[in-house]
């Protein structure tokens, strides 16, 4: 089994300290699926979102935390060769979304096949017009 800790949804800053909110997600090693691509220019993280989840607020409304993006199920850095690589996820179908360093979403990929125990290579997402 692998415990999965998302770094970004964890820490969050309160006047001039910081709280932790541990975020933690159980995958039975095995079991789990990846997807690999590419992104298009500016794209900085691709995230992860279940079928059919992702709400368009996200993206431009912080939480109660400060947080964005924060119904994604898992997210990834995009690499400097413009690939990202979404590890440990559970079989099923996944929309993606990639934000720029200002945090809007610019490109995507929607119904991404994760399977069991597979990697998907080249779930490349596509600009947004």
């Amino acid at each position: 089994m692998t415990i999965d800790f998302d770094v970004r949804k964890p820490v969050v800053k309160v006047g001039s300290s910081y709280l932790v909110k541990p975020s933690l997600r159980a995958v039975v090693d095995g079991g789990a699926g990846q997807l690999t691509g590419t992104v298009p220019a500016g794209v900085v993280t691709v995230y992860a979102n279940r079928d059919g989840t992702y709400v368009a607020a996200e993206a431009s409304t912080a939480n109660a935390d400060g947080l964005y993006v924060t119904g994604a199920y898992t997210s990834a850095t995009v690499k400097a060769d413009s690939t990202y690589v979404l590890a440990y996820l559970d079989a099923g179908t996944d929309d993606l979304y990639g934000v720029d360093s200002g945090g809007a979403v610019i490109a995507s990929l929607q119904d991404a096949v994760v399977t069991e125990g597979d990697v998907t290579d080249r779930a490349d997402l596509t600009a947004i017009p």
